[in-house]
C-alpha cells in the first residue's frame, strides 16, 4: 500500500505548483485560475479501455505536436514538452483489458491479485494487478521500462493513478479479502531479504504526521483515508456493474460470459478462460524483460505477450518466483471464427 502514500505526496506537489502559478495572473483572471488550480486532482489513465476507431492509444496530450497555454502575458503556442521522451505508443489495449477483466472478476485471495507472487497452492488465477502494471511498463519502454527512471516519463504518474483505481475496485468488490503476512526477496533500505512483513508493518520512507510516524497498509486499506475517491466508485453503483461496463463489454470474446452477477457483487457461476502462464525468476535478469521484444511483438501469430518490470542489478537466487497469467481467450476465438480452429471445447496444458 506505499503506493496509495506515494501517489498522494505527487498529487500534493501537483497541486500546490498550479496554485503558484495562478498566483501570478492579475484582476479577472486570478480567481478564475485559482479555482481552477483549487480543483485540480490526479488524472488516470485507463489503457484497458477500448479506443475508437482511429483514436489513439495515448492521451491526447501526450500526442500533441503543440500545446496552447495562457500566461500573464497572453496566449502562447509551443512545442509539447510531453513529446520530448522517448516512449512506445503501439499498446496492445485488447490483451490489457481482458487481463484487467480476468483479475477484477476472478475468485482469488488478496495477495494473488495485488501482486506477481508465485505461491504453492497452483488453484488461482496468474492474471493480476501488478502483471496489468508490468505489461505497460514495459510496453511503453524507453524510461518508463527502466525502474530507476520511469517516475521521470509524467505518464508513469498517469499510470500509476489507474493502478490505484483498479485497487480500489476490487477492494471495494472483496471487502472482506485483506494481505497476509510475506517474506520479503530482495533487500532495500528499509528491509533485509528473507525479512517477515504484514499489513501493520510501516511504510517507509511515507509519513502519516509530522511526528515521524509512518503509514501502514491497515491505514491506508480505504481511499477515504487520504480524503479522496473514484468517480465511478462514487457513483453509488456496485463494483460488478462497473467493471462489468467498462471492460467485459468491450471485450472482443462474443462469447465470454461475466463470472459474477451484474445484479449484486457476489460471485457465482462458472467460465472457462484461457490463460497463458509465464513463470520466471523475476530478479534473474539485468533490468525489465520480455520474450524476444525484436520480433514477436509484430507477429502476425501473436496472441499476447508479457513484460516483467525489474530493477537493473540481477539479484538472482531462485527465491523470487512470479508469475503472470496472459488471456489468450479473444484470440482463441477469432481462430473459431476465422476457421483456423475448431471450437472452444476443454484444451489440455501443456508446459513448454
Amino acid at each position: 500500500m506505499w503506493h496509495r502514500a506515494y501517489l498522494s505526496l505527487f498529487e500534493q506537489s501537483l497541486q500546490q505548483n498550479p496554485l503558484a502559478v495562478a498566483g501570478e495572473f492579475t484582476g479577472d483572471d486570478n480567481p478564475r485560475y485559482t479555482q481552477a488550480a483549487s480543483s485540480l486532482r490526479m488524472p488516470y489513465w485507463d489503457c484497458a479501455l477500448s479506443s475508437k476507431d482511429g483514436e489513439d492509444a495515448f492521451p491526447q496530450m501526450f500526442t500533441d505536436t503543440s500545446v496552447s497555454v495562457f500566461t500573464p502575458t497572453g496566449q502562447q503556442n509551443i512545442s509539447n514538452p510531453l513529446l520530448l521522451i522517448v516512449r512506445s505508443t503501439n499498446l496492445n489495449r485488447e490483451q490489457l483489458r481482458e487481463d484487467l477483466w480476468t483479475a477484477l472478476t476472478s475468485r482469488q485471495s488478496f495477495d494473488a491479485f495485488a501482486t506477481e507472487s508465485l505461491y504453492a497452492d497452483g488453484d488461482y488465477n496468474p492474471n493480476s494487478l501488478e502483471a496489468v502494471h508490468d505489461e505497460v511498463h514495459v510496453m511503453i519502454g524507453g524510461d518508463m521500462g527502466n525502474i530507476p527512471l520511469a517516475a521521470f516519463d509524467p505518464v508513469f504518474w498517469l499510470h500509476h493513478a489507474m493502478v490505484d483505481r483498479a485497487f480500489a475496485l476490487c477492494q471495494v468488490a472483496n471487502p472482506d479479502a485483506w494481505m497476509q503476512p510475506w517474506t520479503e526477496f530482495g533487500s532495500t533500505y528499509t528491509y533485509a531479504s528473507g525479512s517477515m512483513e504484514d499489513s501493520s508493518s510501516p511504510l517507509e520512507p511515507f509519513h502519516s504526521d509530522p511526528h515521524g510516524n509512518f503509514w501502514s497498509s491497515n491505514d491506508l486499506s480505504q481511499t477515504s483515508a487520504l480524503n479522496c475517491n473514484y468517480a465511478d466508485l462514487a457513483s453509488g453503483e456496485s463494483p460488478a456493474v462497473i467493471i462489468d461496463s467498462l471492460y467485459r463489454d468491450n471485450s472482443p470474446s462474443p462469447s465470454k460470459r461475466s463470472v459474477y452477477n451484474a445484479e449484486n457483487t457476489s460471485f457465482c457461476s462458472v467460465v472457462h478462460e484461457h490463460i497463458a502462464n509465464v513463470k520466471v525468476d523475476s530478479m534473474g535478469t539485468e533490468g525489465s524483460f520480455t520474450v524476444n521484444p525484436a520480433g514477436w511483438s509484430n507477429g502476425e501469430d501473436l496472441v499476447g505477450m508479457h513484460g516483467f518490470f525489474t530493477g537493473p542489478e540481477a539479484q538472482g537466487d531462485g527465491i523470487a518466483l512470479v508469475n503472470a497469467g496472459i488471456s489468450i481467450t479473444g484470440a482463441l476465438l477469432k481462430d473459431v471464427q476465422g476457421g483456423r480452429l475448431s471450437d472452444m471445447g476443454m484444451m489440455q496444458s501443456v508446459r513448454i
